[in-house]
């Protein structure tokens, strides 16, 4: 899995990931992830064969109160990707670098959060220089319903995969004490 920076092949956000079977967009205060349809015949070798289509609208993540940082990415990635809109030079979109990690630097105040593919979910890290911060952190799920995972991780289940939220750490990687759950407005905070 891999991010792009958001040169106008994404229809928003600072940042895209565009997936076999879901798109991810990556803004300021949100994540929002679309998962595709097929379009036209999957003919005699099935429905992996078929063309992909727009995304349809599938899940968000809101960032509750955060300082609206649009997200960099990190541990660039060899590969590139060009798109070639209409045949037309002018809207060719060449050369854009790819990354393996998307880091919101300070989206809380001692709070930044770490996003990366992770054996086959998306994982959204956060990484505390100030735990007092943490109180602040918190997500709005819209499109699906957070769940747990055994090793005490926040899961949200999409039609083409999930998304984790694992308990948040220090900058050293030791998990801090606390787990993620529903607050009495539906937002995850780490309590």
């Amino acid at each position: 899995m891999y991010f792009e920076p958001n040169r106008g092949q994404f229809a928003e956000g600072a940042f895209g990931s565009d997936q076999e079977y879901w798109q991810g967009l990556f803004g300021a205060s949100r994540m929002r992830f679309q998962a595709k349809t097929l379009v036209g015949d999957p003919g005699p070798t099935g429905a992996s064969a078929a063309r992909r289509g727009p995304a349809q609208p599938d899940l968000a993540l809101s960032l509750v109160g955060a300082a609206e940082r649009a997200p960099v990415g990190e541990d660039k990635r060899q590969g590139r990707s060009d798109y070639y809109f209409h045949g037309d030079p002018k809207t060719f979109i060449r050369n854009t670098p790819h990354f393996y990690r998307l880091r919101y630097s300070e989206a809380w105040p001692g709070v930044d959060l770490v996003v990366r593919g992770w054996e086959g979910s998306l994982e959204v890290a956060t990484v505390c220089s100030d735990a007092s911060g943490l109180a602040a952190a918190g997500f709005l799920c819209h499109g699906a319903a957070a769940g747990r995972d055994r090793q005490g991780h926040a899961v949200l289940a999409a039609s083409w995969g999930r998304i984790v939220l694992p308990p948040a750490r220090d900058p050293g990687g030791r998990t801090l004490s606390g787990a993620w759950r529903l607050d009495g407005d539906g937002a995850l905070r780490f309590a």
